[in-house]
């Protein structure tokens, strides 16, 4: 799909992964609605990018809503869909109480499926890509098990959907990423800690980029990792 004048939703899109990606998309020529609960950071990226700012609270049904309905208002229709709102924060399961791991499920799971069926109601012919984590694969402890949990059925969710009409999906599970969100964990940490390579969230924008752009990738999910090539772990 040529990027060039699509109109794109980047939900979480106001810093970190998303901006990263909204800056990637804006550049090669897409109009780009940022959608994201923060509204000065929102607006301000919008403006750099020379996007447009919905504010908009992903665990939230009404709010999904409206922000398909304004983008459809402001665009015309909508071509691209880039789920990325998402994260965790302590405590984590089994320690926390439902109400705190299930809002978890709520922002990195249930947010992408309400998103993507809205999406698939609207969009003739267009691609849509989630962001899921490499915390969704493998086999290793992870500190926050309802996150991995919720990032793992994202990428099934993404596999097991493929096509749907004139609609391709795929995802991309990245590798720790230099966002703000990182640099205060990184901040936290003793003076001696040495933090491995890691990405940055324009290296994300690029691998969403190259899933929007190949016209075969559809159910692909691909792992992204500082210093190394892009790697498929699902393709149908």
């Amino acid at each position: 799909m040529d990027v060039n004048g699509a109109k794109a939703i980047v939900t979480g899109a106001a810093a970190g992964i998303g901006r990263g990606i909204s800056e990637v998309l804006a550049q090669h020529g897409a109009h780009v609605v940022v959608a994201d609960v923060d509204v000065e950071t929102g607006r301000r990226t919008a403006i750099e990018i020379g996007g447009t700012f919905v504010q908009v609270d992903m665990t939230r049904d009404s709010d999904v809503r409206r922000l398909f309905e304004e983008a459809q208002t402001e665009l015309g229709g909508i071509d691209i869909l880039v789920n990325n709102a998402g994260g965790v924060d302590d405590p984590n399961y089994p320690l926390a109480p439902v109400e705190k791991w299930g809002s978890v499920l709520d922002l990195n799971l249930r947010s992408v499926m309400l998103a993507t069926q809205m999406a698939l109601e609207r969009i003739e012919s267009g691609v849509v890509v989630a962001v899921a984590s490499v915390a969704a694969l493998g086999d290793a402890p992870h500190g926050a098990p309802e996150y991995g949990a919720a990032k793992a059925a994202v990428v099934r969710l993404t596999s097991a959907l493929q096509t749907q009409g004139g609609v391709r999906l795929a995802c991309v599970c990245p590798d720790s990423t230099r966002t703000p969100a990182m640099e205060r964990t990184l901040a936290s940490k003793p003076s001696d800690f040495a933090p491995g390579p890691m990405l940055q969230p324009t290296d994300v924008g690029e691998a969403v980029l190259d899933l929007i752009r190949d016209d075969s990738a559809a159910g692909r999910v691909v792992v992204v990792r500082a210093g190394e090539p892009t790697r498929v772990i699902a393709n149908y």
